[in-house]
């Protein structure tokens, strides 16, 4: 019960806090801005995000595919490496066509 009483009391500081902090941050925004946020903040809106997007989507888009293309590769390689090892194991028909011998 008491753990219970002293974290009600805990939270109600923590948002009397919170509730103080948020009075205080208007007075904060009227402020000057630096002359070195500005620039920074004219420097980042002078970036081309879409072309950069744009690019960035192409680059990737190729690289997927030919990586898709060296797995289709392997793969051809893998299925005519077991084609190979099937066939040189491989000595009667009948051997092959029921999976229990009688």
């Amino acid at each position: 019960m008491y753990d219970f009483i002293l974290q009600i009391i805990f939270m109600l500081s923590i948002g009397i806090v919170i509730y103080l902090m948020a009075l205080g941050l208007p007075r904060v925004g009227n402020e000057k801005e630096p002359k070195i946020i500005k620039t920074l903040a004219d420097l980042t809106k002078s970036i081309p995000l879409d072309r950069i997007d744009a690019a960035l989507n192409k680059v990737l888009e190729k690289a997927l595919r030919r990586f898709r293309l060296i797995i289709l590769r392997v793969d051809n390689w893998v299925n005519s490496f077991l084609g190979k090892v099937r066939k040189s194991n491989t000595t009667d028909e009948d051997d092959q066509s029921t999976l229990f011998r009688k």
